[in-house]
């Protein structure tokens, strides 16, 4: 009987060390520098001509030859390959009379090499190809938005491609993603504006895509090829397969595909500023599809240039707003400056740092000081919350679902399910805030994002088993606010440095009427000493010699002269000296 189990089991399936290969190509672990073959694809009797039996234990010129092994050590001597799989070569088995495209990358201390087979007409039709991706992006740089740039994307690909699907793929915070862009046959439903879970593309898968720029697979019913032997000696455990491009995928993934209706899939990585930010998703629901590596390289490059367009497809998008910021982050800032109040000057202010971002209520804290305008949770929250920032590493932090990181949110969500800060410095929890409420949206699920997961025991082995349901689901989402945008994050990093700026600069001034007060101060008492010295010396003249003519005349000449010297002592004021 199926057993309930926990979403998390899917993050913890290592699929990278899935010690098979798809059967549209084979690979061969080779130790180093021998290029010795201690590892071998089942089929490599039927794909390369040669069986693991033959090849195991042998270098790698068995298959290639003297020649085309020189130059493989030739390419690999230049190439450091960790972290990546490149085309080294084309190459012919010395036991068949067909050419393959080779592919190499490091693992662990070993070198995998991937055979596939050059499809000769794709070879020859390669210019042709790279003539259309380059009207492709022709096309591409002309959109005027980030949406229009995607949509586009997705239309070009599937002409490239002739997939009966292609959508673009945006993740969310919480792994969850949606259907944002799609091109898609007549004859099929369309999965436009659909949201599905984070389980759906677990942990491990979404890492893996980050690494790599493509995966292909061609027929969803395949029947995986083992590595012969499971284990070797020079290996601790199984072969790590993260940049294998015929790495064997999960049975919970083909699966899942099953219960879709697709029999071959593309998958391209969107990355943005170097993280995953989306996919775009290629499927074929009619038959199997194999897409040659000259049309796959083809793809590929449009993924890169669609990852380094993205920001400025979104920078144009919200040009306007971009400079509306940009206007007002420069005038408070000279305001700043001319007022040069300190901190009296940053509550003035107030208003217009709220004014100008997309804002619900904003927040200042300096000194243990907490001043808030417009729509905020209580001061207790609001102190509460900064406390918890000011156990974070990091002086930025961006939220829309302020609950999901912070869960005594859940408290105020309708004032703040959106959250911007950033904090002056390490030292202190002195900083800004702003706030944004929550909206509630209905949300288009996929099938139930509730809905967990089961396993299968048979033959005494648990795995994961796909959900099969994939029915729209309706959700009313709580706790969100909008998303910040990049342009908004960047308004508040680059008001937090004019602002330290200022203080820097105030303080400085500070410093400097300081010091100038000191060297005044200073002055002041030499000016006092020397007076008082040059005062001194003449009245010890004069008290010296009436002391003279008391000793000289007596009594008479001591009253006289004691009248003399209390005269001497008065000043031009009628004051005693």
């Amino acid at each position: 009987m199926p057993t309930v189990v926990d979403f998390s089991d899917c993050d913890r399936e290592q699929i990278q060390y899935a010690g098979a290969i798809q059967p549209h190509g084979a690979l061969l672990v080779l130790q180093e520098p021998a290029l010795r073959i201690i590892q071998a694809s089942a089929n490599t009797g039927d794909y390369l001509g040669l069986p693991p039996e033959v090849l195991l234990g042998q270098g790698i010129e068995r298959l290639l030859g003297d020649e085309a092994t020189a130059a493989l050590r030739t390419r690999l001597a230049s190439h450091d390959l960790s972290g990546m799989l490149l085309h080294l070569m084309s190459v012919r088995s010395s036991a068949r009379n067909e050419c393959f495209h080779l592919f190499g990358n490091r693992a662990d201390g070993l070198l995998l090499l991937e055979f596939e087979r050059r499809d000769e007409q794709a070879h020859t039709g390669a210019p042709d190809l790279y003539q259309e991706v380059h009207n492709t992006l022709q096309r591409l740089q002309a959109a005027a938005s980030l949406q229009a740039f995607l949509q586009l994307a997705v239309v070009e690909i599937r002409a490239l491609t002739g997939f009966d699907r292609v959508m673009a793929y945006r993740f969310a915070a919480d792994g969850s993603g949606e259907v944002i862009a799609e091109s898609v046959a007549a004859n099929l439903e369309t999965y436009l504006g659909l949201h599905y879970p984070a389980v759906d593309i677990p942990e491990p898968a979404r890492r893996l895509f980050a690494l790599s720029w493509l995966r292909h697979l061609p027929d969803v019913d395949y029947v995986p090829i083992p590595l012969l032997p499971a284990l070797t000696a020079e290996s601790a455990g199984p072969v790590d397969l993260s940049y294998s491009f015929l790495r064997s995928v999960s049975v919970t993934y083909s699966g899942y595909l099953k219960n879709m209706g697709v029999k071959a899939t593309l998958v391209t990585t969107l990355l943005k500023d170097g993280r995953l930010w989306g996919l775009i998703s290629c499927m074929n629901h009619a038959a199997p599809r194999y897409l040659p590596y000259e049309t796959r390289i083809a793809v590929e490059c449009l993924a890169h240039m669609l990852s380094l367009q993205m920001g400025a497809k979104e920078t144009q998008e919200h040009y306007a707003y971009r400079l509306r910021l940009a206007a007002a982050s420069g005038q408070l800032l000279d305001t700043l400056l001319k007022a040069g109040a300190g901190e009296h000057a940053l509550l003035d202010a107030g208003p217009e740092l709220m004014s100008a971002l997309d804002a619900d209520g904003a927040a200042w804290l300096s000194e243990d000081r907490l001043t808030l305008w417009g729509h905020t949770p209580a001061e207790s929250e609001v102190r509460a919350l900064v406390q918890w920032l000011a156990t974070r590493d990091d002086l930025h932090f961006v939220s829309h679902q302020l609950a999901l990181d912070y869960p005594p949110a859940e408290r105020f969500r309708t004032l703040a399910s959106g959250v911007l800060a950033v904090r002056l410095s390490h030292a202190a929890s002195d900083g800004l805030m702003w706030f944004r409420r929550e909206i509630l949206q209905s949300v288009d699920w996929a099938g139930d994002p509730n809905m967990p997961m089961e396993t299968d025991d048979h033959d005494g082995e648990v795995r994961l088993l796909p959900r099969t349901s994939f029915a729209l689901w309706k959700e009313t989402a709580c706790g969100q606010a909008h998303p910040w945008l990049d342009c908004e994050i960047e308004h508040a990093g680059e008001l937090r440095r004019g602002i330290l700026e200022f203080i820097m600069g105030h303080t400085e001034q500070l410093r400097r009427k300081n010091s100038e007060l000191v060297q005044s101060n200073l002055e002041l008492d030499t000016f006092a000493y020397a007076a008082s010295h040059d005062l001194k010396e003449p009245l010890r003249g004069i008290h010296s010699i009436v002391q003279f003519v008391q000793d000289d005349d007596g009594g008479d000449c001591r009253k006289r002269a004691d009248s003399a010297w209390q005269l001497s002592c008065v000043s031009p004021t009628g004051w005693m000296i």
